[in-house]
């Protein structure tokens, strides 16, 4: 796994991203300041977070999700 890139105004990796801490990077891009990057990944909404597994985008979440919900979807994307 290359990294998860945590996009636009997270403040902190969410709480239970630490059991990827070997194998993920988690990164924050300000869409404000970097609006070709936004442009780049189809960012319409914030916050959205893009799992990028091996350089390739594989899951996009747009809007917030409990913990629990959004540790499930990104487990899933990894596992495939």
């Amino acid at each position: 796994m290359d990294s998860v890139l945590c996009r636009w105004r997270v403040a902190r990796a969410p709480t239970g991203f630490w059991r990827y801490r070997r194998s993920l990077t988690v990164r924050r891009v300000n869409a404000d300041e970097n609006p070709l990057t936004t442009r780049d990944q189809q960012v319409m909404s914030l916050p959205t977070l893009v799992l990028f597994p091996d350089g390739w985008p594989v899951l996009t979440v747009v809007g917030t999700r409990s913990r629990t919900r959004l540790l499930s979807e990104v487990d899933a994307a990894l596992a495939d």
